[in-house]
């Protein structure tokens, strides 16, 4: 992956440069599994997250280029993933079958 100027990078993105985002795809594809995500529909929702923050940090000029953006890219999946681990366990899911209505008659149903 090339070091280029974050308006280059961004127009790679915008412009739909298939060799630059199948890199990118690539690239944080593999830094999710090393984060232990092996499920193709899980690694495509955070790969998602993933490119809309580098498009939103980029046109917001966040990355500065004191890294290589490879590198940036990196910290942001990780991040990412982290995220998406800490939502994960705060969510709790409740089989409707095991709810108890305490009253059956006050029931709408």
């Amino acid at each position: 992956m090339q070091d280029l100027p974050a308006a280059q990078l961004l127009d790679s993105i915008s412009l739909n440069n298939n060799e630059f985002t199948s890199e990118l795809r690539r690239i944080v594809e593999s830094i999710l599994r090393k984060w232990g995500r092996n499920d193709p529909d899980s690694i495509h929702d955070i790969a998602q997250d993933c490119f809309i923050k580098i498009s939103e940090s980029l046109r917001a000029s966040r990355f500065k280029g004191e890294s290589s953006f490879k590198t940036y890219v990196y910290a942001v999946a990780r991040y990412t993933c982290v995220d998406h681990y800490r939502s994960c366990k705060t969510s709790e899911h409740v089989d409707i079958e095991k709810v108890v209505v305490v009253d059956p008659a006050a029931s709408g149903e």
